[in-house]
């Protein structure tokens, strides 16, 4: 997935217990690719019998390692609701959800 499959306008920022989070919605094409992403792991992760992570990087940089647990979603996750970004540094989350919005302009 690219930063290009992220709806722009959906960007927004939220402060949360002294933290700052950030919440995006993804085109149909980038949800598509998301599911595909958390099935693959889900079936990976019963393989392997362990949790599978992925990475959520913005300007090469990774801001979160999210776990997807194939016991609790053996059938992957959808993102219809978007996604978040939790726990980004204060000083950095204006420049994290900037780089999400100009990625489609």
């Amino acid at each position: 997935m690219t930063d290009r499959e992220v709806v722009a306008s959906s960007v927004k920022t939220w402060r949360g217990d002294g933290t700052t989070n950030i919440n995006f919605e993804l085109t149909p094409r980038g949800r598509r690719s998301f599911l595909r992403l958390t099935r693959s792991l889900a079936r990976r992760g019963e393989t392997f019998h362990r949790a599978q992570h992925f990475a959520i990087a913005v300007g090469g940089r990774v801001y979160s390692r999210p776990l997807i647990d194939y016991r609790l979603t053996p059938d992957a996750l959808d993102a219809k609701t978007g996604l978040v970004i939790t726990n980004v540094p204060s000083s950095e989350a204006k420049r994290v959800a900037n780089a999400l919005r100009a990625a489609r302009g």
